[in-house]
């Protein structure tokens, strides 16, 4: 077909003469070829096109399934193989692919006049890694990174994922892990990886095959504890069998175990553990031994596991306090002997209407003085029924038995007491209060009462009093004086207390501001004050009493009168008085001081007077005011034939503000105010003086303005009209005409 053989079959013992026909003994069948898969020679499992691998070094036997169009499989075809890029693999005339060096290629099989093929990858050649077990006692494992290797070690024997191929020239990152801290110690590498001792981490390059080994040595870890952990025992071990420097050496003091109580020993060891006795306690026996005698242990490390054992002491003898009663104090003893407690026995301060039980061991046949102290304001009655039965402040007892059998001791401490005696007397009735707490009381009816009060020794306490209804407290006498006593109390006291049913009372006074020349005047709606303030001097009651509690209200008033060379005006109420700063009339406060002050400034003044409207004008108003000034009462103008005069009392030296309000659709005629410019509805000046003038309110006026042409001209400005007054009268007022250039 197309010039090319797509099947053939040999005829053979044929004779062909020409003309003759010549019978062919048996079939002839011809098959034209319709596909070729390429598929492993061990099975006819089809290849995929791509994703195959060889590593280098290796060989895959390929086959190939040649079939027609019907897919009926031709067999006894002969198949000629190649391949793409013999450098990395080559194919043999069987169909026999060797891996040469990492890289792609194609292989193809074909026959027919038809090709099938598949890609293969070549990947590099690989070196194995071995981990290798090293003879020890303990456990661990071998990690690798990148992953592969994962081989626990336990006694020597390797288990797990322990040889790995990893890809030529990787670096591998080996990591060896003890079992556990207390279990194993890691004790170093072998093999390739003996150049890094005892570090747990190894790093190979794997140009070839390499073997490491590992070790891990078991440890077992020791625990001392104690039944009963009283002082005077201490608990050492060998170094044999320890960790490198390190060694067991256990104190038991009171209350705990200090020191190094917890070791961990190479396994294998014979560990001999010893109780050494200092003169105040004795090693009764041990448990969670192999073996023991009172002092000593003995333990057979031979495995991993924990052990821990555990000592028994008692101290020689034991004194126990159990301090009584409801006073406070403290209860001590030396410490004894030339090793001594490791602490001295220190009970206290006892708890008031409670108990509070110590102890603390004491060496065989000492003899120990016990001494208690009794705190401040408590005194010691006894020591009940203790071993030594005295009224002093110090018991001796003897320590005989070595079994750990207790000496009780029963301090008794009571409050130490100090009568105070409180003498009220007066009429109106009173309190008196310790620390705030009532403790004697003189009622309205009564002229005296005693009381007596019974207070610790040494206590800081403060008495007051205070008067029942409307009376007076006094003060105090005797051991005090004044209206409070703060007093230590440290024998028997009397104290005095007095009252009076009359109310108390304040004084009041009127004062002006130093250095001021000016005046005004000052009172109060009773006129029990009503004081001329005159410059720096004063006139008049300018001072008064009220009932201490009582609510005043002073009142300053302006001097227009002229007292001194001129207008005196409020200005305020000075910082020293009870309405600190403020600018109002009057000033009301609740007496409480003995005596009040109240300073006033009055500072020199002017009059503003308009003449507000008249005969013909509408109505309006107008007000006045002066920043920091009080405000001023604004003066209106109604309807009436005659003006309506407006007086503003103001500071001299001061910037003023003149404000008009005309009525609805009425226009302001300020033209009689000639003291300041108008603008609008107001004007702002500076008082220096007393000043008059006149306001109007009409209706707007209406004019027309006639504009006649002429040559072009240029438009410069208006001028402004203003309205002048004539005969008080809004209509009759002359416009002054607006000049158009």
């Amino acid at each position: 077909g197309d010039g090319r053989a797509l099947d053939a079959f040999q005829v053979s013992g044929l004779r062909l003469v020409p003309g003759v026909t010549t019978a062919v003994p048996q079939a002839v069948q011809l098959f034209e070829v319709a596909s070729v898969v390429v598929t492993e020679a061990s099975a006819s499992t089809p290849l995929p096109p791509t994703g195959t691998t060889l590593r280098a070094g290796t060989t895959l036997a390929l086959g190939a399934t040649v079939s027609d169009a019907s897919g009926q499989v031709l067999s006894g075809r002969t198949i000629t193989w190649s391949s793409s890029n013999a450098a990395a693999a080559s194919v043999s005339a069987t169909g026999v692919v060797t891996g040469v060096a990492a890289g792609a290629t194609t292989i193809s099989a074909t026959t027919g006049g038809r090709t099938g093929s598949v890609e293969l990858l070549i990947t590099p050649p690989t070196q194995r890694l071995s981990v290798v077990g090293v003879a020890s006692t303990g456990a661990g494992r071998v990690l690798s990174d990148p992953t592969g290797i994962d081989c626990a070690i336990t006694a020597g024997v390797p288990s797990g994922t322990c040889a790995f191929d990893f890809p030529l020239g990787v670096t591998v990152d080996l990591s060896a892990i003890r079992e556990s801290a207390t279990t194993a110690r890691f004790d170093g590498w072998t093999g390739a990886c003996i150049a890094n001792g005892t570090s747990p981490d190894c790093t190979l390059v794997m140009d070839q095959p390499r073997t490491t080994g590992s070790s891990f040595t078991g440890l077992a870890l020791v625990t001392l504890s104690a039944a009963q952990p009283f002082g005077g025992v201490t608990v050492g071990s060998p170094t044999e069998g320890a960790q490198p420097g390190q060694t067991l050496n256990c104190a038991y003091s009171n209350s705990a175990l200090n020191g190094s109580c917890t070791l961990t020993f190479l396994t294998g060891t014979t560990l001999t553990l010893t109780a050494f006795e200092i003169g105040i306690a004795r090693a009764i026996g041990w448990t969670g031994c192999d073996t023991a005698t009172r002092t000593t242990c003995t333990l057979l490390l031979s495995s991993s596991a924990p052990r821990s054992p555990s000592l028994d002491a008692h101290p020689g003898n034991v004194v126990v306090v159990q301090a009584l009663g409801t006073g406070a104090g403290v209860v001590t003893a030396p410490n004894v002997g030339s090793v001594g407690l490791l602490a001295p026995l220190n009970c206290g301060p006892s708890v008031p209407q409670g108990l509070e039980v110590c102890s603390s061991g004491y060496p065989i046949g000492t003899t120990v003085e016990v001494t208690a102290t009794p705190d401040a304001g408590s005194r010691l009655v006894g020591w009940g029924s203790s071993p030594c039965a005295v009224s002093g402040s110090t018991c001796t007892i003897s320590s005989t038995s070595g079994d750990g059998s207790e000496i009780r001791l029963f301090p008794e401490f009571a409050p130490d007491l100090i009568p105070v005696t409180l003498q009220l007397a007066g009429s109106g009735g009173g309190t008196v209060f310790s620390n705030g707490t009532p403790v004697c009381i003189l009622t309205p009816n009564e002229t005296s009462r005693q009381c007596g009060v019974d207070v610790l020794a040494g206590s800081f306490i403060t008495f007051t009093g205070a008067p029942s209804g409307g009376g007076q407290f006094l003060g105090f006498g005797g051991a005090c004086s004044g209206t409070s006593c703060p007093i230590t109390i440290t024998s028997a006291t009397t104290i005095t207390a007095s009252f009076t049913s009359v109310a108390p009372s304040v004084t009041i006074n009127v004062a002006p501001i130093a250095g001021h020349n000016s005046s005004g005047f000052i009172f109060t709606g009773s006129f029990d004050i009503d004081c001329n303030i005159v410059g720096t001097g004063t006139t008049g009651p300018c001072a008064t009493t009220r009932p201490q509690g009582s609510t005043v209200t002073i009142s300053a008033v302006d001097d227009i009168f002229e007292l001194t060379s001129g207008i005196g005006v409020f200005a305020r109420w000075t910082a020293n008085s009870p309405c600190p700063g403020s600018v109002a009339l009057e000033c009301t406060f609740v007496a409480t001081n003995a005596v009040t002050t109240v300073e006033v400034e009055f500072v020199p003044g002017a009059t503003i007077d308009i003449a507000l409207g008249g005969s013909g004008t509408l109505p309006g108003s107008l007000t006045a005011s002066v920043p920091g000034y009080r405000s001023l009462q604004g003066c209106s103008y109604v309807s009436d034939s005659l003006p309506t005069n407006c007086r503003f009392v103001v500071p001299a030296q001061r910037t003023a503000t003149l404000t008009a309000f005309p009525s609805s659709g009425g226009n302001v005629d300020a033209g009689g105010v000639n003291f300041c410019s108008f603008f609008v509805n107001g004007c702002t000046f500076v008082v220096n003086a007393s000043v008059t003038g006149s306001l109007y309110f009409f209706p707007p006026l209406l004019f027309q303005l006639s504009l006649t042409e002429e040559a072009p001209r240029t438009f410069t400005d208006w001028q402004r009209a203003q309205w002048a007054p004539a005969a008080n009268s809004a209509r009759g007022s002359a416009l002054r005409r607006a000049a158009l250039e």
